[in-house]
């Protein structure tokens, strides 16, 4: 019995069927060692032919534990090559004229290669659901942070909410909630499908079935438009330091801003024909196109933010034009949300060139990161327009500060030294703007308020200085201009 059992293992069904036939023609053998030979061989013949039907219809006839030793034959043949598993797997339970039992889908589901797949896709489908139900929530609470803190319910009104910021944040959050459920819709069904289809590729998410085909080609083309939307914010936030730092090639910038979205999307037609043509062999080609949609992402917004933090370092360095507070606002979560933007592209890169050799579960895996850093990359945008509106309470509470006690310094003398008093409390420290710079503020978009509005808070708060003293205006510093440009978007 032993011999036989090591002869099965080491040798295919090609090798084994002679021998085992001359063997089996003898009268030399006990009946169990037949048995054992004959079990070998047709365990060997189905890992082969695993639509026959004469070999499958043996195999429904066998007791459970013959049906163990058949199956796990099919699992050891092609346990380098886990498609061609699950293939033969399908093929057999859609080709048997019997239906196969639950204790035949228990003993494949044993099989190492499928326990993975079936793993890695039942760990997706409650990771995405997980992650639908975040993005929504994030997207519920800025909702209500712009409709209540932002905009004064006077104002309510389509245009006080659709600024270029709103409008280019809810389709990156529209974008990524799609990738979400698309993804959770595309690993049921797959979880669903092992046997019944046939459909598997080398590649996790690239199928012979089209419908899976559309589900990623939906994920593809909202990935892409969410790095549009994403760049945007990148290229609003640097566009003045592009042309400070290279007026002679601003043009360019600008023009490859503009042609961005081109190679951005550039892998959605192949995969559409992968739709198509599942078997036409565009996988590869798709993949490549993948990797320069990343690429352009993490090279413009990698170039964005190296003139944005020369452009900081800069101003820094230069003590007549002093930072606002705001704009360090920006800067801060602008690197944190391009740091994570490099990141996802690293991963994006890595698993396009290296899918070859990667198992399901590791590019489920990467895809898995990639996903929940853009998750995190919204969380920042999120963050940044919070610390926006806090600052600017804190800005404008101050100032009223200032304002009161102007007054009361006022109302109290109308002396020279009170005067010049006045004139010391209203100059703005080192590192602040003279806010009586900034009444422009609501104009940059719509009227913004926080809780004040933070257009007219800034407006009002300069009519109410120059009423109550009679002081002058000092000068705009050099680069104010664009530092408020920058605030003026982010914050409307």
């Amino acid at each position: 019995m032993q011999i036989v059992n090591t002869v099965c293992e080491r040798y295919s069904y090609f090798d084994i069927d002679p021998i085992f036939r001359a063997l089996s023609s003898g009268n030399s053998l006990n009946r169990n060692i037949i048995n054992q030979m004959h079990i070998c061989s047709q365990s060997s013949y189905l890992s082969f032919f695993p639509g026959d039907i004469q070999a499958l219809t043996w195999l429904v006839a066998q007791d459970l534990s013959t049906q163990t030793v058949a199956l796990n034959r099919v699992c050891t043949d092609w346990k380098q090559w886990t498609p061609s598993i699950m293939r033969s797997y399908s093929v057999m339970a859609t080709s048997s004229l019997t239906p196969f039992t639950a204790e035949i889908f228990a003993i494949m589901d044993q099989c190492p290669p499928i326990h993975e797949y079936k793993a890695t896709m039942r760990g997706g489908y409650y990771l995405y659901l997980c992650l639908t139900g975040l993005i929504i929530i994030l997207l519920g609470v800025y909702s209500v942070f712009v409709i209540y803190a932002t905009v004064p319910e006077s104002d309510w009104s389509l245009k006080a909410f659709l600024t270029p910021f709103n409008i280019s944040f809810c389709l990156g959050f529209v974008s990524l909630i799609i990738v979400d459920i698309t993804y959770a819709c595309y690993t049921y069904q797959s979880l669903t499908n092992v046997y019944s289809e046939h459909d598997v590729s080398t590649q996790l998410w690239f199928s012979l079935d089209s419908n899976l085909n559309l589900m990623y080609t939906i994920i593809l083309t909202c990935n892409a438009v969410w790095a549009i939307s994403y760049l945007y914010f990148s290229w609003r936030r640097s566009e003045l330091q592009v042309r400070r730092l290279f007026p002679r090639y601003f043009s360019v910038a600008v023009y490859s801003f503009l042609a961005s979205p081109l190679l951005i999307l550039s892998p959605v037609p192949l995969a559409i024909m992968h739709i198509l043509y599942p078997l036409s062999g565009f996988t590869n080609f798709s993949y490549t196109f993948q990797g320069v949609s990343a690429c352009t992402l993490m090279l413009l917004d990698g170039f964005f933010l190296f003139c944005f933090m020369r452009f900081l370092v800069a101003t820094k360095i230069d003590q007549h034009s002093p930072i606002d507070a705001k704009f360090l606002i920006i800067s801060r979560y602008g690197l944190a949300a391009t740091v994570l933007c490099m990141i996802i592209g690293g991963i994006s890169v890595y698993l396009i060139t290296a899918s070859a050799g990667l198992s399901y579960s590791a590019m489920a895996l990467y895809t898995a990161m990639t996903t929940i850093l853009m998750h995190f990359v919204m969380l920042t945008m999120v963050l940044l327009k919070v610390g926006l509106y806090r600052q600017a309470q804190y800005d404008i509470s101050q100032h009223s500060e200032r304002i009161k006690t102007i007054q009361k310094m006022n109302e109290s003398t109308q002396s020279g030294t009170a005067a010049r008093s006045a004139k010391a409390l209203l100059a703005v420290p080192s590192k602040e703007k003279d806010w009586n710079q900034f009444g422009d503020l609501g104009k940059a978009g719509s009227s913004r308020e926080y809780s004040l509005s933070m257009g007219d808070a800034y407006s009002n708060i300069s009519a109410i200085s120059t009423a109550s003293t009679d002081l002058s205006r000092t000068s705009p510093e050099p680069r104010c201009d664009d530092n408020w440009a920058v605030i003026s978007f982010y914050v409307n």
